[in-house]
């Protein structure tokens, strides 16, 4: 008796008998994600930010918030109705395969959101931590989520990729978001620092270009593990130097550069991650005493040179901007 009314209630779903099968939300999720957004985007527009109205980018933050809700509607009652046009084919190409009319919007609305991120947070209004830079923000995680869902073996291939590169591929990114986020009103405030900062993140984004160029093949260049881990060494000491000045000196010290803040960090840590891996060979030659060595002289001559090499390179790309900034803008520059 007992087991009969055991087996009963598992196979009664907790909703009743009558209850439909559970759905699945996953998909649905992104686009609801962006409906939020956009709602939120509208809202901070259109009632909270009155300041925003003297700003050249009002009318696009109205456009990607009103946008965001619409298309975002459409993509989730489309996913929603499985008998609609959501997984029908629109068109194929010979890169992505067959594309339906939800990867089309999920992809279309990507290219909306990327445009807003770099327009609103990195220009105006969005700069700090808030309501619209984190709807924004949203906005973007969610349409390539969208996409990524549609697109899996895409997806799968690109995270592989992603953490094979490892914290390499961090420091890129990193680097071009500090170099983006110092560019509007350049040399307004504090150009010493805004210009140290142009240095390192051009240099860096630069050299880890390269370094992954070279880890895929696509350059044809010999770079053995000494080198690698003095390249990784000596950017983890100019990313130390350069984001205590951007975080503690300015222009990053605030909550009004979000992404700059966050970016200077984020390298910092990658650098110092990517050194911390690759630093074998150097702490070997140290422990070994190899730069002191009478018996192996071109190996203490190659270690001095490199050891000066560092340094002066460190000299500079710290103190040539710093130089250049003050003789042009001064030290505290155009207030």
């Amino acid at each position: 008796m007992w087991g009969s009314k055991k087996d009963a209630a598992e196979a009664t779903p907790l909703a009743g008998p009558h209850a439909s099968s559970p759905v699945d939300t996953g998909e649905g999720l992104p686009w609801a994600g962006q409906i939020v957004a956009g709602l939120a985007i509208s809202v901070d527009v259109l009632f909270n930010n009155i300041e925003l109205r003297f700003s050249g980018n009002y009318r696009f933050a109205l456009f990607i918030g009103v946008l965001g809700t619409l298309v975002g509607t459409v993509g989730f009652l489309m996913q929603k109705n499985r008998q609609g046009k959501f997984d029908q084919k629109l068109f194929s190409h010979h890169a992505v395969g067959d594309v339906t009319y939800g990867m089309f919007l999920a992809g279309m609305m990507l290219v909306f959101w990327s445009v807003a991120v770099g327009v609103l947070t990195f220009w105006s209004p969005y700069l700090g931590i808030g309501n619209g830079y984190l709807a924004t923000w949203l906005g973007a995680v969610s349409s390539a989520y969208a996409l990524g869902v549609k697109q899996r073996s895409v997806f799968d291939q690109a995270k592989e990729q992603t953490l094979a590169a490892g914290p390499v591929l961090w420091l890129l990114l990193s680097s071009c978001t500090v170099l983006l986020a110092l560019l509007p009103r350049a040399f307004q405030y504090i150009p010493w620092a805004r210009a140290l900062g142009f240095s390192t993140s051009a240099v860096s984004f630069t050299i880890t270009l390269v370094v992954l160029l070279i880890d895929r093949r696509t350059l044809k260049i010999e770079l053995s593990e000494l080198n690698r881990s003095g390249v990784f060494l000596w950017l983890a000491v100019l990313w130390t130097l350069t984001g205590l000045v951007l975080t503690y000196r300015g222009p990053f010290n605030t909550g009004v550069t979000a992404n700059g803040y966050f970016g200077s960090w984020m390298a910092l840590f990658s650098a110092v991650r990517c050194s911390s891996q690759t630093v074998g060979p150097v702490t070997e030659a140290a422990q070994n005493k190899t730069m002191c060595k009478a018996s192996k002289p071109q190996d203490c001559m190659r270690w001095w040179g490199g050891a000066l090499v560092f340094v002066v390179a460190l000299a500079l790309c710290v103190m040539t901007p710093i130089a250049l900034a003050q003789l042009k803008w001064g030290f505290w520059g155009r207030m």
